[in-house]
């Protein structure tokens, strides 16, 4: 219980899990009103703890400043002894940027840049222009030398060393501005829209701002819409969004490449690879409707 390494398991850590594995089984598996309860607890008693929002939404995702206060729980990179990770696919291959630009301010690595977001998210992204997450989420830079755009991210772009990219940044899994919203959603599941928006409204000042960004008097629906849009520009490139759209049930109502999908078989679950299938034959094979 007393456990405070960001890269242990911890009491916070765990109920972080209880509420993120109890709220999937509340909405996405219809099991039952005492899974939300559950979530609830578990989400009380990190609201409830020692951890606090750090007042520079960059300072979650920097090195050097990486275990801090909002941090629950978090996979360890480290220089010398284990780098590397998805982050790699965010950055551009230095020698497609001028090098007066490496690192000022456009991120560069040893690929090119393989993921980005839609169009359609960065409407969502910059829906506000004095969203202070934008100067870490999402970032635009006309190189004049090269005559291109570049489009990046700074969230776990790593260590720039002596011109070598060294992807140290640990991957987070949970910190607190995920226990706010878990809050809301349990909120507004009980029908409390008033309640969830208050929950939304202590993670978003630090964006905005301002307090109470979001007015309390919405319906149940709005507070969803408003919930599901604060996931969005909260957490991207954080490699949770996905199950947060299917828990919301909007996965097919956000995601182009799902539209009109809703009845393939096991669209939501992914394929397997041929390794995998190779490997291991007691799998039995493709995944059905994936074959």
């Amino acid at each position: 219980a007393n456990v405070k390494d960001k890269k242990t398991a911890s009491k916070g850590a765990l109920n972080m899990l209880k509420a993120d594995f109890n709220l999937w089984m509340y909405s996405v598996e219809n099991a039952g009103d005492s899974y939300l309860q559950n979530a609830e607890d578990a989400v009380n008693s990190v609201i409830n703890s020692a951890y606090s929002l750090e007042t520079n939404y960059n300072n979650i995702f920097e090195t050097s400043t990486e275990t801090g206060r909002e941090v629950i729980f978090a996979w360890n990179y480290k220089r010398d002894e284990y780098t590397g990770g998805y982050p790699i696919d965010f950055q551009f291959n230095s020698a497609t940027v001028s090098p007066i630009y490496h690192f000022n301010p456009i991120a560069v690595g040893i690929q090119q840049q393989w993921t980005f977001y839609t169009d359609a998210y960065v409407q969502v992204l910059t829906e506000n222009i004095a969203d202070t997450r934008l100067a870490t989420n999402y970032l635009t830079f006309y190189d004049d030398l090269m005559g291109q755009l570049f489009h990046w991210t700074n969230k776990y772009r790593g260590s720039w060393v002596n011109n070598t990219l060294i992807l140290d940044s640990d991957i987070i899994l949970y910190r607190l501005a995920d226990a706010y919203l878990f809050d809301a959603e349990i909120k507004n599941y009980r029908g409390d829209a008033s309640g969830a928006i208050q929950s939304v409204n202590k993670l978003v000042e630090r964006a905005y701002g301002v307090p109470n960004y979001y007015s309390t008097g919405v319906s149940n629906s709005e507070a969803k819409d408003i919930i599901v849009k604060e996931s969005m520009k909260e957490f991207p490139a954080e490699g949770k969004l996905w199950w947060d759209l299917i828990r919301f049930d909007v996965i097919f109502d956000v995601n182009p490449y799902l539209a009109g999908k809703q009845n393939s078989e096991n669209i939501l679950l992914w394929p397997l690879s041929d390794n995998s299938i190779n490997d291991n034959p007691n799998l039995g094979g493709q995944t059905p409707g994936w074959e």
